[in-house]
């Protein structure tokens, strides 16, 4: 399989570890029904995901809208970089019930693409979050076109 799905990822990332700290029984749930369970990121808490999908959109005809169908089409899965964190232990389990899995970023998006083989090319997308401070943000929005 081609990896054009990855986006901000070396070669060679693709294949470090990376984390996930969850729930003791969703863990069971996933091994059991042999399944990744994705969420749709406007559920998350954090209010910056999903920010460009909610956003009201200006044509270059003038018209103007939302990307609702779109924004309710994109699902997605959080993974870390970073071995421990007492944070993300806090976080993702605060009621001291989880445990950490391990994979890389090869894994995920070939098991993601074995889900839907047929459109898997674009649908099935594994990336790095690129951070920036609100300057550089703006300044990428507005250059989207």
């Amino acid at each position: 399989m081609g990896y054009r799905n990855a986006i901000n990822l070396t070669d060679d990332e693709l294949d470090k570890p990376v984390y996930r700290i969850m729930p003791v029984y969703r863990l069971l749930e996933g091994l059991e029904s042999k399944q990744q369970v994705l969420v749709k990121p406007y559920k998350w808490d954090d209010p910056f995901e999903n920010m460009l999908l909610s956003s009201d959109v200006k044509l270059s005809s003038g018209e103007s809208g939302t990307m609702p169908e779109l924004r309710d089409s994109v699902y997605g899965q959080c993974w870390t970089l970073h071995k421990e964190t007492d944070a993300m232990w806090r976080i993702y389990s605060n009621d001291n019930n989880g445990v950490k899995i391990k994979s890389t970023p090869r894994k995920l998006l070939d098991a993601l693409k074995v889900s839907d083989l047929r459109f898997s090319d674009i649908q099935c997308f594994i990336g790095k979050v690129c951070y920036l401070n609100q300057k550089d943000l703006v300044h990428t929005l507005q250059s989207i076109n």
